[in-house]
């Protein structure tokens, strides 16, 4: 949303006025999609989605465009957007990759310097960009991949992350706002009653409250991410600068090995500060990765981090005490 849904807001704020029709392409299996988009109206649009009122699917629709015009109707190749990341797209995906190499190594380069960083960060549920060219067997794409990796410029990145405990039952219950039902129900009876789903339902779900009982400790709740990128290297320099960092007393290198055979796909990373089990928790680590990625932090982030270390360090995990290595 980010990416589309910004930009087209802006163009609309720029160069419309008044009340306009927003006519959007989602197929007919995309109900659910066209759901969240209706949420994000804005003041004179109205969202239009013809192929779900025809009831026409992509087949359908490829179908009539094969009838009208009498070709095969390709799909664009946009390798950032967005990503086709649906099981039900990947046989078409990978195709387009076998005919497209150089553009699927673009996507698969950002994907690794996100998981290096991260390494939930993979672009599909279970699996990686990189496996799945594997499984395809799209040498020509990791062979680009391996060398675009040797030769990209490289970085150590020291990224730290502070992870807030998630909002308690009790407070989603309490605080919040309140359907014209439970608003009535408080002027009649002098005294509130627990949010019903109606009310869960409503926009701007956030508490305002915050009293201590808001919170809960085995929850996760808002993550706040620092990154700060330490010089540009050859790669093998950034390795060799983060194996003389792990050597130090107390200090280890962990390496994440690829799945995918022949190719130097791992990510090397040093953690100085493992979170515990309960929240607030805030974990350090280094990295070597692509330098791609530039050195930023949340708003308010370093106020976070001191407020979560001291907290998290005073009331450490039974069982999973953080470890402070350096």
């Amino acid at each position: 949303m980010h990416s589309k849904g910004e930009p087209l807001d802006l163009w609309f704020e720029l160069y419309l006025t008044g009340s306009y029709r927003h006519i959007i392409g989602f197929e007919a299996g995309e109900t659910g999609r066209a759901r969240v988009d209706t949420s994000y109206g804005k003041t004179g649009r109205n969202p239009w989605y013809p192929l779900i009122n025809w009831g026409w699917d992509r087949p359908k629709l490829l179908a009539y465009l094969q009838q009208r015009f009498g070709v095969v109707w390709p799909k664009s190749y946009c390798w950032a957007c967005p990503y086709p990341t649906s099981s039900g797209s990947l046989p078409d995906h990978m195709a387009r990759a076998e005919r497209f190499p150089e553009q699927i190594v673009e996507a698969a380069l950002l994907e690794y310097t996100a998981q290096a960083l991260n390494p939930l960060f993979t672009l599909y549920a279970n699996s990686s960009l990189r496996h799945q060219l594997h499984l395809a067997g799209n040498t020509r794409a990791l062979d680009l991949l391996a060398a675009r990796l040797d030769s990209e410029p490289w970085s150590v990145y020291e990224v730290r992350r502070v992870l807030t405990p998630g909002r308690s039952a009790w407070c989603r219950s309490w605080h919040g706002p309140r359907c014209a039902a439970c608003l009535a129900y408080e002027q009649q009876h002098g005294e509130p009653r627990p949010r019903c789903k109606a009310c869960r339902g409503l926009p701007k779900q956030s508490c305002t409250r915050r009293v201590p009982d808001c919170y809960d400790d085995k929850k996760k709740g808002t993550v706040w991410r620092s990154v700060r990128r330490l010089g540009g290297l050859p790669r093998h320099v950034a390795k060799a600068s983060l194996d003389r960092f792990a050597a130090a007393p107390g200090r280890e290198l962990e390496h994440t090995a690829s799945v995918v055979d022949g190719y130097a796909f791992g990510f090397d990373r040093v953690v100085t500060l493992q979170r515990g089990e309960r929240f607030p928790a805030v974990e350090r680590q280094f990295v070597a990765a692509p330098a791609s990625v530039p050195t930023k932090a949340r708003d308010g982030f370093e106020t976070a981090w001191r407020s979560a270390r001291a907290a998290a360090l005073s009331a450490p995990a039974p069982g999973a005490a953080l470890l402070p290595v350096a």
